[in-house]
């Protein structure tokens, strides 16, 4: 009621909420068995948003509780009451007081003073962008090992439909992914793309269907919409719907019961839009917006989409499976979804989760979120290598990189992503191959981590995870490069560990600039173009270059072997960045990434997307035709 939920909403939140629950404490089972190297943080801060007030905010305080910390939970303060009593069943559960705090207030005021508090180990956040920056820049102020971001936000989230498409499905699924829950998810539809060929009906059955909903007073069974979370929310979304009358074309507005005088309500809008470009921002309501596109155009609408930054959820309806297999690899989004709705991501089964501007990852409700939150445990003889570098001038951003040579990287890059992946393991082996046989020293120190790399990558990286779901529906869960790594090494950084993150970034399907003083490192890109990766996909640079890619380069993360101090400098680099949040792996011999056991460092490396494919929509599951009687 807090939260001005449906019933249907609030049952599937509630389940929500007990599937997070269970499925943490199933992979904290796994992950903190007895022998592994890793364990808690400290003290996590989780701040929560109003649209999921007990199924994100649960999330979150059972992933890191399960992971050993401690937890302040922040819960937004248009739901602190949901967050009261699900603090009171966390603790009549057996959580400890001492492990648990919940917080509630204004989010400007008690969010800052705990984001800047030296004593916490990290964050999970879910809510704006434009808040995650700034978490993340007062986060890149502290000194030391970076600290752990997990931050979920926003998308402008797109529905692609061709001319194959089956129109009543479609219409349903536009209808339940743009307005369900007043269109306040954030996987929610914002953006609909109509083959030309088929928008005229398309837009004439869209315009019918609405005009079948109900908005008014959740407590009613018979309503579809309800209200929206505030007066604030509501006048955006006025003002915007001013906007698009002058500048689109309205379609359709619904109407709303008499009863809805005085209250937050803002009725279902669809307008047609010429571009996704039009669209400044998210819109965080029941809008959506009709794009008209040719279908020899389908490149065009894939690169703007790509272009916004964002890469939350995306639908696509087609019959033809090379045009859903071409647009869900081409998009960089976190999940995908087929012939069905894009909402109601489900725990364990369709991990969750955004790429670039909508999110840092590891997904939600996926096998590596709990691990986000440990740590690799301390040994009395790990050390800073503050003690012995001598690398500590200010940062001097001086050389660039040119555009078009990220172009080039990022293209290689795609191509090496879409290398079939048993192939792709062949050739790092021979890569290791011949780092080894190169005589170089350096180089041969650590060839052996190009090769166990390779073999890791074996799992989740050379086919996709196939989760568990219902019949009719396939579930894939695909670990992927982010796109661009830069890997920056101090004068003096141990070779095998610098080659170490080489080959973890490679193996996780990203390019690779390699940026340090050292001689040895410009020998790399010929061995690697030798052992039958694609030119340009490893190139080697100076130590500045490097700095001025961190600066305003097109890349999608940075790890870097260099002193505290200079990891320091480093996250603050890259604080300053506008658009997506870029991760820095450390390895500065202290408690940090460079810690990890292999295969937890390899995925720090990778982003996750999740293909969910409505089977039943192209003939049915034929896998079932081949199943035996017991």
């Amino acid at each position: 009621r807090e939260a001005g939920k449906l019933y249907l909403d609030g049952v599937a939140e509630v389940r929500e909420a007990v599937d997070f629950c269970r499925y943490y404490a199933n992979r904290a089972e796994e992950t903190f068995r007895e022998g592994s190297p890793l364990e808690g943080r400290g003290v996590i801060v989780c701040i929560s948003p109003w649209n999921f007030p007990l199924a994100i905010f649960l999330g979150q305080v059972t992933a890191a509780l399960a992971a050993g910390n401690a937890v302040i939970a922040k819960p937004a303060e248009q739901t602190s009451l949901v967050a009261a009593r699900a603090a009171e069943l966390i603790l009549e559960s057996g959580v400890p007081g001492s492990a648990f705090h919940l917080v509630p207030g204004p989010g400007r005021v008690i969010g800052n003073q705990l984001i800047n508090d030296p004593r916490i180990a990290g964050v999970a956040f879910t809510g704006s962008t434009e808040t995650a920056q700034l978490i993340n820049q007062a986060l890149a102020k502290r000194p030391g090992v970076p600290l752990p971001l997990i931050a979920e936000t926003g998308g402008q989230n797109a529905m692609i439909v061709d001319s194959t498409a089956l129109p009543e499905q479609v219409v349903q699924d536009a209808i339940i992914s743009g307005f369900q829950s007043a269109g306040q998810r954030c996987s929610a539809l914002r953006v609909l793309f109509v083959q030309e060929d088929i928008a005229d009906k398309l837009c004439d059955m869209l315009v019918g269907a609405m005009k079948e909903l109900r908005v008014g007073d959740p407590k009613f069974l018979d309503i579809d919409v309800g209200p929206v979370i505030d007066e604030k929310s509501r006048k955006v979304l006025e003002a915007h719907a001013e906007r698009m009358k002058k500048e689109a074309k309205l379609l359709h507005a619904c109407d709303t019961l008499p009863e809805c005088e005085g209250g937050n309500f803002f009725a279902p809008h669809c307008f047609e839009i010429p571009s996704i470009n039009v669209l400044e921002r998210e819109v965080f309501g029941p809008v959506v917006h009709v794009v008209r596109y040719k279908a020899r155009d389908i490149d065009k609408i894939l690169d703007q989409i790509n272009a916004s930054g964002y890469g939350l959820t995306l639908g696509i309806h087609s019959r033809i499976d090379t045009t859903v297999r071409e647009i869900s690899q081409k998009l960089r989004v976190g999940n995908c979804y087929v012939n069905r709705n894009q909402i109601g991501a489900v725990v364990g089964v369709q991990p969750f989760g955004g790429q670039g501007k909508s999110g840092t990852g590891p997904k939600a409700g996926g096998p590596h979120y709990v691990e986000r939150f440990a740590k690799p445990i301390a040994h009395e003889n790990t050390i800073s290598n503050d003690e012995a570098s001598d690398d500590r001038a200010p940062i001097i951003v001086k050389d660039v990189i040119a555009s078009n040579e990220y172009a080039a990287m990022l293209a290689a890059q795609e191509e090496w992503q879409a290398t079939d992946g048993n192939a792709r393991v062949t050739i790092l082996e021979k890569l290791s191959a011949k780092m080894e046989a190169s005589g170089n020293d350096a180089l041969i120190a650590g060839a052996d981590h190009v090769a166990n790399f390779a073999a890791l990558s074996e799992n989740g990286f050379v086919a996709p995870t196939r989760m568990p779901g219902p019949t009719g529906e396939t579930n894939d869960l695909y670990c992927q490069g982010r796109g661009v790594y830069l890997v920056q090494a101090d004068k003096d950084a141990d070779a095998a560990k610098v080659i170490r993150h080489l080959g973890a970034a490679l193996a996780a399907g990203n390019a690779v600039i390699l940026a340090g003083d050292q001689k040895w490192l410009a020998d790399i890109p010929a061995l690697a173009q030798q052992a039958g990766l694609p030119a340009k996909l490893v190139k080697a640079v100076g130590a500045n270059t490097g700095l001025g890619a961190m600066y305003d380069g097109d890349i999608a993360g940075v790890s870097c072997v260099a002193s505290l101090d200079r990891v320091t400098s480093f996250k603050q680099l890259l604080a300053k960045r506008d658009g997506a949040i870029l991760s820095l792996i450390s390895d500065s011999g202290a408690e940090d990434d460079g810690a990890l056991p292999d295969e937890a460092f390899l995925h720090r490396f990778a982003t996750e997307k999740t293909i969910t494919i409505n089977t039943t929509a192209a003939g049915g599951n034929a896998s079932l035709m081949s199943m035996e009687e017991d």
